[in-house]
């Protein structure tokens, strides 16, 4: 017996075609045990039969399985998310709570240097309250100053609770009657009186300097008629350049009368430090001194080689005297320099306190020096 491959009918062996459902039977020459079965229910029914060997109903077991696969293969998906965490941006870890945790210490140091500036604000506020209220002093050693010749130059110290770099500014009110440089050096100008003012932030303090001076004489003329120019005048050095050929550098060309020779000191660099000891033949009281410095004997000379631009002349009895140059040096220029009354003495020491070099040396030179004074009866 055959069955139809597509309706599930008997049919005879040599039948190529269903005589129910009209289709070829040489496909196959069996039929599924489904589908005789089924005949031996008996349905009748041709489009179950076919529904039947196209795997209707029975092909929906196969989807059913992918459906159980995908829902478990989610679930395991997300035990292990939940397991590892999320990803991606939504994850959290101890290094994201570690950042967090940093970045809430910026917070806290940017508060913390907040309140740093603000203390070094408040703390610059009260340093003005201070100064405002006298816990910051500015003194001087001296309420007034006299000076009784032109070109007479004294310092004045000040004295500060400041900082120490705190700057001071120095002024005078009339310049015409004295002036004062930077470091509180005070020089007379000419008669009168002026206030020299130092200040530091909102302190100040002053000093009245008083100008007696004596009308100037004509040019060349000494200033007293009894001072006279000293001569029998030795010196020493710390220095002195060596002597080269028939040329010689030591003290004693200060006191020849001769610009072309020139004291020149010995150590390297332009001889700031340096020094000379003058010994006079007995005491006098001086009265003024002039110098000459640089290499005088030639403009040539003078340009190639160095020259002091401050002196300090010292006494045995304490006085100093500091001495500038001022302007530009030429051959048969010379610095006077005022002596304070009253200083006797037989002995005078002389320091380089600054020298700039030549173009072509660095030796610092002084051509002469004249002292001036009146003898002791």
């Amino acid at each position: 017996m055959r069955y139809c491959i597509y309706c599930g009918k008997q049919i005879k062996e040599n039948q190529k075609f269903c005589p129910y459902c009209g289709k070829s039977q040489e496909k196959s020459s069996s039929v599924p045990a489904e589908n005789k079965n089924s005949g031996d229910r008996g349905t009748g029914k041709s489009e179950q039969g076919e529904q039947n060997n196209r795997g209707g109903k029975g092909s929906k077991k196969p989807l059913l399985i992918v459906i159980i696969i995908v829902i478990a293969a989610l679930a395991v998906g997300a035990i292990l998310v939940w397991k590892t965490g999320l990803p991606g941006d939504l994850s959290f870890d101890s290094d994201d709570q570690t950042e967090s945790m940093e970045d809430d210490e910026d917070k806290s140091g940017d508060d913390s240097s907040d309140e740093d500036l603000s203390a070094e604000e408040e703390e610059s506020t009260e340093e003005e309250e201070e100064a405002e209220n006298g816990e910051y002093e500015l003194t001087l050693d001296s309420e007034e100053l006299t000076l009784t010749n032109s070109g007479e130059m004294k310092k004045i110290s000040v004295t500060t609770t400041m900082e120490d770099d705190s700057e001071i500014v120095w002024t005078s009110s009339d310049e015409a009657v004295a002036t004062v440089d930077e470091d509180g050096y005070v020089t007379a100008v000419s008669s009168g009186e002026a206030v020299i003012t130092a200040e530091c932030g909102t302190l100040s303090a002053s000093c009245t300097v008083i100008c007696d001076i004596e009308e100037e004489e004509e040019e060349g003329e000494l200033i007293s008629a009894e001072s006279v120019k000293l001569e029998n005048i030795t010196a020493s050095a710390t220095s002195q350049l060596d002597d080269w050929n028939d040329k010689t550098y030591g003290p004693a060309n200060l006191f020849d009368d001769d610009l072309s020779t020139a004291y020149v000191e010995g150590v390297d660099g332009v001889g700031v430090g340096e020094g000379l000891t003058i010994s006079l033949k007995e005491d006098y009281y001086l009265d003024k001194i002039v110098w000459y410095p640089g290499y005088q004997a030639s403009s040539d000379l003078l340009g190639k080689n160095g020259y002091p631009t401050e002196l300090t002349f010292s006494f045995p009895d304490g006085t100093t005297v500091v001495s500038k140059v001022t302007g530009n040096i030429n051959p048969g220029t010379g610095v006077a320099v005022s002596i304070p009354e009253g200083v006797t003495t037989n002995v005078i020491y002389v320091t380089i306190d600054a020298a700039v070099e030549g173009s072509k040396y660095d030796d610092t030179c002084i051509s002469e020096m004249e002292i001036y004074g009146i003898g002791i009866e």
